[in-house]
């Protein structure tokens, strides 16, 4: 639960196998052990946006990859947060 968020909180969901969702690919192959929490993603999104959504609107959290340099967000491959 995050304080703040009045949004109807949808299922989190980790890409795996040949799922992708926007620029982001699956998260087979790395370490999952010491990423933020989808809460703690979800929280640090809050705060840099404001508000996300009313009590009318949805909001998920997606754990996935991407390839930062081809993005040029970055260089290398990383795992990433989505908040839809």
């Amino acid at each position: 639960m995050v304080r703040d968020c009045q949004a109807q909180r949808l299922a989190n969901i980790i890409l795996t196998g040949h799922q992708t969702s926007g620029a982001l690919g699956p998260v087979d192959g790395f370490d999952l052990d010491r990423i933020i929490s989808f809460d703690e993603a979800l929280r640090r999104a809050l705060h840099e946006d404001g508000v996300l959504g009313g009590k009318e609107a949805t909001v998920q959290v997606i754990l996935g990859s991407a390839d930062a340099s081809k993005l040029r967000w970055g260089k290398g491959v990383h795992l990433y947060y989505a908040v839809d």
